[in-house]
């Protein structure tokens, strides 16, 4: 399995959190996700998101996760169902959205406008992590 990579460019305020190999799938489009527009997937074709892109105060959040190893974490639902999580921060979660093309993601974050992203939940690991 591929270990998601996360990078952010200072410069410009823009992350991205790889979900595959960035060499290997072609991002055939992008979508923003509806409740926080600095948060946009890139879909593909061989594969239902390629990744994820980050602008402004949400690409900062994930500028500590840069150059970590093992930044996932392997999870157990209530139903006993495997899941992996990417945890931003350790604030509480208020809200929780996905993209209705990508219902496996889970954004969560601590806010009630949808601003504050703390952690991505991956329900579907084998859809997204090749």
């Amino acid at each position: 399995m591929f270990n998601i990579k996360v990078t952010y460019d200072k410069s410009c305020d823009m992350g991205y959190i790889y979900f595959n190999e960035p060499s290997k799938y072609q991002v055939s489009y992008t979508e923003e996700l509806e409740e926080n527009d600095e948060i946009m997937l890139d879909f593909g074709k061989e594969v239902p998101v390629v990744g994820i892109e980050l602008e402004g105060t949400t690409a900062k959040m994930i500028s500590t996760l840069v150059n970590k190893e093992n930044i996932l974490e392997k999870k157990i639902n209530d139903e006993g169902t495997e899941y992996y999580s990417l945890k931003i921060t350790n604030q509480l979660i208020k809200r929780s959205v996905s993209h209705p093309e990508a219902k496996s993601l889970v954004f969560h974050f601590s806010d009630e406008k949808y601003e504050n992203l703390t952690r991505i939940d991956i329900l579907d690991s084998h859809l997204f992590l090749n």
